[in-house]
C-alpha cells in the first residue's frame, strides 16, 4: 500500500517542481534572449559590410553620420573594433574630399621683411606683423624683432640654440641665424592680443589649418624656402635634446587654399604667391606642422 504524502511534503514538492519550472522559463527567455540579439547583431554586421562596401569617396556626410551610429549598436569587441578601424579610414577619405572641394582667399596686407631696416632673417616676425595687422593690430616687424625673445646661436658648451624657446642668432642678420619655431611666437602674439585668441594648432592635421582659413582666419605657419621638402634637415644638440632644423626655413601667412593650390603672404615681398597645395603640406609637415592663428573676436 503506497504511503501518502504528508501535508508538509505536498507542500515541498510543490515548491520544488515550481522551482523547476521557473528555472527552465528563465533558461528558455535568456536562450531566445540570446539568440535574438545574436540575429540583431549578424543583421548590423550584415549592414555595415553593405555600407563599406560603397566606395569611401561616394559616402555623403549623412552616410557617415549612419556608419557610426551603427556602429555603436555592436556590442561584441572584436566587430567593434573591426568596424571602428574601417569606420577611422572612411572618416578620413571623407574629411579630404571635402577639404580638396573647397576654397578661400583672404585679404592680408603684405609686409616685406626687406624693406627698411632690413630684417634678413626676420620672416617669422614679419608673418607674425602681417597677421597682427590683418586683426586691426598696429605693430611693425621691427617693433617684434625688438620684443621676441632671443638664444645664442650656440653655448658656450658647444649646444646649439632651441629654436622652440627663441630665435636663434640674430634677426637682423647682422650676426648668423636661424629663426624661431611657434612657441616663442605664440607667446609673443599674446603681448598684442588676449591670449584665448591666440590659437597654436602646431601638430595638427592640415584639416585644421583648412578649417581656419574657411573662417576667415590667415595663420603663421613655417615651411622651407623652396615651399616643398628639403633633404638638407640636421639634428641639432641642444640643451633641451636633439632638435631637427634646416637653414632652409622660411615663415609666411597662409591666405587661402583650392582643390589644387594654397596662397600666401611671402615676407620676401609677393602677396597671395600661389604655390601646389600638395608639395606645401609635405614641406610644412617636415617642419613639423607648426601653424597659430588669431581668432576673430564676435
Amino acid at each position: 500500500m503506497r504511503k501518502l504524502l504528508t501535508k508538509k511534503q505536498r507542500r515541498i514538492s510543490a515548491l520544488v517542481i515550481t522551482a523547476i519550472i521557473v528555472v527552465t522559463f528563465v533558461s528558455v527567455c535568456q536562450f531566445h534572449t540570446k539568440a535574438t540579439e545574436k540575429r540583431s547583431q549578424e543583421v548590423i554586421v550584415m549592414r555595415l559590410d553593405k555600407e563599406f562596401e560603397t566606395a569611401a569617396d561616394t559616402l555623403q556626410a549623412t552616410d557617415i553620420k549612419r556608419v557610426e551610429k551603427t556602429i555603436k549598436e555592436l556590442t561584441d569587441k572584436k566587430d567593434i573594433k573591426k568596424y571602428s578601424e574601417k569606420f577611422k579610414v572612411i572618416k578620413k577619405q571623407q574629411v579630404k574630399k571635402e577639404n580638396s572641394n573647397r576654397s578661400a582667399k583672404i585679404d592680408v596686407p603684405l609686409l616685406n621683411q626687406m624693406d627698411d631696416p632690413r630684417l634678413f632673417n626676420g620672416c617669422e616676425v614679419t608673418s607674425l606683423a602681417m597677421m597682427l595687422n590683418f586683426n586691426d593690430i598696429n605693430i611693425t616687424k621691427q617693433q617684434l624683432a625688438e620684443a621676441i625673445t632671443t638664444v645664442p646661436l650656440e653655448d658656450e658648451t658647444g649646444l646649439k640654440g632651441n629654436p622652440h624657446e627663441g630665435f636663434v642668432g640674430s634677426v637682423s642678420g647682422e650676426t648668423p641665424g636661424l629663426g624661431v619655431y611657434h612657441d616663442p611666437i605664440a607667446q609673443l602674439a599674446t603681448d598684442y592680443v588676449d591670449s584665448n585668441r591666440v590659437k597654436d594648432i602646431s601638430g595638427k592635421g592640415f584639416s585644421n589649418v583648412i578649417e581656419a582659413l574657411s573662417e576667415g582666419q590667415p595663420l603663421w605657419v613655417i615651411v622651407t624656402s623652396t615651399f616643398s621638402p628639403v633633404t638638407n634637415m640636421q639634428t641639432w644638440e641642444t640643451a633641451a635634446g636633439p632638435i631637427d632644423v634646416t637653414y632652409d626655413m622660411h615663415s609666411v601667412v597662409l591666405t587661402g587654399f583650392d582643390k589644387d593650390n594654397v596662397y600666401l603672404n611671402n615676407p620676401y615681398g609677393e602677396k597671395d604667391q600661389t604655390v601646389n597645395r600638395a608639395d606645401f603640406i609635405a614641406a610644412w609637415e617636415q617642419m613639423g606642422s607648426q601653424a597659430i592663428y588669431i581668432k576673430k573676436t564676435k
